[in-house]
C-alpha cells in the first residue's frame, strides 16, 4: 500500500506524467516490484534487479553461507511454519500478472543467493512484455553495463532520453548539468 500511495502523490502533481511512471526494485524490492506491478497498472515499466524467484530458493537450496547456516540453526520444522506464510510474497506469485506493465529483468552470473534456475524460473514465469539481460557480476549488480542498459530500457520505454547522458557523465567522473525541461 505505501508503494501504490506514492504513486497517488506523484500522480497528484501537475509536473508528472501519467504515462511515464516507471519502479525500479534490487534484490528484496524487485520482490515489492513483482508485486506492485500486478497489482498497479499506472506503471509504464518495471526494472527488477537481482530478485529472487520464491523465497525457498534462497532459504531453503541456496548454497550461500548465510543459507546453511540459518537451515544448521533453524531446523525445518521450526523455518517451515514461517515459509509457509512468507510463500504469499514471493515473486514468481505475482509476475505472471503484470501485463501490460514492461518487465526488465537484470540478473548476475554469480550470484550469492539463489541459483540460476531460480532466475530463469522467475523469467520464464513473467507476462509479456519482458527482456532479461545478465551480467557479470555479484549480487549487487554494481557494473557500468546493467547501469547503462537500465538507462537505456528507461529512455525506451518512458522517453528518459536524458538518462544515458546523465550515466555517461557520472560514469566518467563529469558534471552534467542539464536545462530544466517542463
Amino acid at each position: 500500500m505505501d508503494l501504490r500511495r506514492a504513486f497517488d502523490v506523484l500522480l497528484s502533481r501537475r509536473d508528472v506524467d501519467p504515462r511515464r511512471i516507471a519502479y525500479i526494485g534490487h534484490s528484496y524490492g524487485a520482490q515489492w516490484d513483482a508485486i506492485l506491478s500486478a497489482v498497479d497498472k499506472r506503471m509504464k515499466t518495471s526494472i527488477l534487479i537481482a530478485g529472487v524467484r520464491a523465497s525457498e530458493d534462497m532459504w531453503e537450496t541456496s548454497n550461500s553461507p548465510d543459507s546453511v547456516k540459518l537451515r544448521q540453526e533453524w531446523p525445518l520444522a521450526t523455518r517451515s511454519p514461517y515459509m509457509k506464510r512468507y510463500t504469499a510474497v514471493d515473486g514468481v506469485r505475482y509476475v505472471p500478472h503484470a501485463a501490460p506493465v514492461a518487465l526488465y529483468f537484470q540478473f548476475a552470473q554469480f550470484e550469492r543467493d539463489f541459483d540460476v534456475a531460480s532466475m530463469n524460473g522467475y523469467f520464464e514465469a513473467a507476462s509479456q512484455p519482458k527482456t532479461i539481460s545478465w551480467y557479470p557480476t555479484g549480487h549487487e549488480l554494481n557494473d557500468p553495463h546493467a547501469w547503462a542498459d537500465r538507462a537505456r530500457w528507461l529512455a525506451q520505454q518512458i522517453g528518459l532520453e536524458r538518462a544515458p547522458a546523465v550515466l555517461q557523465a557520472w560514469a566518467s567522473g563529469k558534471e552534467l548539468r542539464l536545462p530544466r525541461s517542463d
